[in-house]
């Protein structure tokens, strides 16, 4: 006969080898749903259907033209360089600044993913923040700028750059549809889906769903979904931002600045538009009031502090 002590000695042998399978099967589920999970899809279901019809496709690009020449495409056109100064408020505290609500002042290279920002409040007051074709670097007063790289910046500095030129920028894409009527606070809205690559979801480019007034034929509302945050999120996280990373962005107090209509208020909630709740004064994620704005006050040239680097444009690394 077995003694009792190794009778409960293999009782908890086996319970520790069924905890040690569990826990694998765990790990393995894990693993395959951060494999497998799938990405934010803003398809509609008749783009799903009918794929790349011709008929949403002339539609689409219609809209969107029309879109871009209310927003002042030609005038866009002719300018080089953008500047303004502006506040970025963050309730839950923001990831990208040093502090919230965050002054700065900005200064952009038109069409291109160059840019710069000085910061004119808080804790790193005067610090410039940069990325010139891609490559970020920091500097502050006389000390001559840093590249290295920095996840805030080279993520930060290009979205808030494309938000400002969007109707424009948006004409390069090879994807463009017709994606049906959408109603938003009272006004029926005319929607374009538009994307890069391949038109189903995938890792490397990000979709948009324009909302464009009829009315006014300005872009009101954006849906977009959020690629490039999936591999700044943590591990754990990381499948759960691949199904939900994407966010509204609520254009406001439109200007005409230099033949241009500039944005002055641009506000990000998360839900899709028809769930947002107003008003966007109180329930928004983030929100940039623009203070000034103007095109052409600067040589655009200034913003290429490495002079060996080459400019890329609208490419992506």
């Amino acid at each position: 006969m077995s003694s009792p002590r190794r009778t409960h000695f293999a009782r908890w042998k086996r319970i520790a080898l069924w905890v040690g399978a569990f826990s694998l099967l765990v790990v393995t589920c894990a693993v395959g749903w951060l494999l497998l999970a799938p990405y934010a899809d803003l398809r509609t279901d008749e783009i799903r259907q009918k794929g790349l019809d011709p008929t949403l496709a002339a539609r689409g690009r219609e809209l969107l033209l029309a879109a871009a020449r209310s927003h002042g495409l030609e005038a866009w056109q002719k300018h080089r360089s953008f500047e303004a100064t502006a506040v970025d408020s963050w309730p839950s505290g923001s990831p990208w600044w040093p502090g919230s609500p965050q002054r700065f002042h900005a200064q952009r290279r038109l069409g291109t993913f160059t840019s710069r920002v000085e910061l004119l409040d808080g804790a790193r007051q005067g610090e410039l923040w940069g990325i010139q074709s891609w490559a970020a670097y920091k500097t502050q007063g006389a000390n001559k700028a840093r590249f290295a790289p920095d996840r805030a910046i080279e993520f930060y500095l290009p979205t808030l750059q494309y938000f400002d030129e969007l109707p424009f920028r948006m004409l390069a894409a090879p994807v463009i549809l017709y994606a049906g009527e959408g109603q938003y606070l009272g006004t029926k809205y005319q929607r374009v889906f538009v994307t890069w690559g391949s038109l189903a979801p995938h890792a490397e480019h990000d979709q948009y769903v324009l909302w464009i007034n009829p009315a006014s034929r300005l872009i009101d509302v954006v849906r977009y979904t959020l690629r490039d945050a999936v591999p700044l999120s943590s591990p754990v996280m990381r499948p759960l931002m691949k199904v939900f990373a994407a966010g509204t962005i609520h254009f406001g107090a439109y200007r005409r600045q230099d033949g241009v209509m500039v944005a002055f208020e641009q506000t990000v909630t998360l839900p899709p538009p028809e769930e947002t709740r107003p008003p966007l004064s109180e329930n928004y994620f983030h929100r940039i009031v623009i203070e000034s704005a103007r095109f052409d006050s600067f040589d655009p040239e200034l913003l290429s502090l490495d002079p060996t680097r080459r400019e890329v444009g609208d490419a992506k690394p």
